[in-house]
């Protein structure tokens, strides 16, 4: 699906649509991006509108490490812990990236919202000490990093599994590389905007009705 900025209305998913999903048992795992937490504009957005549902205790958001290797064992942790129950993830910049690894090993879909489609490719720009936005806390990012995250890059993606959710104003990433690497997968690609995807709110019901198919 794609839309333009100067598109004001989206689908909503139908009232029947809607019953439904608030009903649903699918977990949603979201992965906040370099430098962010959990504590991020998103990542509240979301698991208060899942909150305000009664479906808050399905909204799962751990904190990442800034170590690729650490920040998927902790994100497979969180996988385990479903138990086989049905879920989605929602990733955002770097999240993204480390969603789609995580959705082709197990077989889960996600949303990506303004992903890293090629986060090695920026190695020089990151490489050094970085301050944390909400923690202020020093990172130290290495150059193995970007090795680790480049090894461990789905050799191909399967388009069934991904929402795309995107914007032409996206000021750190380019977003063409997102709908290179996610060709014929859903993508909704909207005028102007930011990095941070401000129109994210207009699309959570539209999130939970994803998470609500069947994969």
């Amino acid at each position: 699906m794609q839309a333009s900025g100067v598109e004001a209305a989206f689908r909503m998913p139908s009232p029947r649509r809607l019953c439904m999903l608030y009903s649903m048992n699918t977990h949603i795992l979201y992965l906040h991006g370099f430098l962010s937490s959990p504590a991020s504009e998103k990542a509240m957005m979301l698991a208060g509108h899942m909150a305000d549902r009664g479906l808050g205790h399905l909204f799962h958001a751990p904190l990442l490490p800034s170590e690729p290797l650490a920040a998927m064992l902790a994100i497979e942790a969180e996988i385990i812990d479903f138990e086989f129950e049905p879920f989605i993830m929602v990733g955002s910049s770097l999240g993204g990236y480390l969603a789609q690894i995580m959705a082709e090993k197990w077989n889960a879909r996600a949303v990506l919202v303004n992903p890293a489609a090629y986060p090695y490719r920026h190695a020089d720009e990151y490489v050094g000490i970085h301050t944390h936005h909400h923690t202020g806390e020093q990172v130290v990012v290495r150059r193995e990093y970007f090795d680790i995250l480049r090894q461990a890059e789905p050799a191909r993606v399967t388009p069934s599994r991904y929402w795309l959710l995107t914007c032409t104003g996206d000021e750190v990433l380019d977003y063409r590389d997102g709908v290179e690497r996610f060709a014929g997968c859903r993508q909704t690609l909207l005028d102007g905007g930011d990095h941070s995807f401000p129109q994210f709110g207009d699309y959570l019901d539209q999130i939970l009705a994803f998470a609500a198919e069947e994969g």
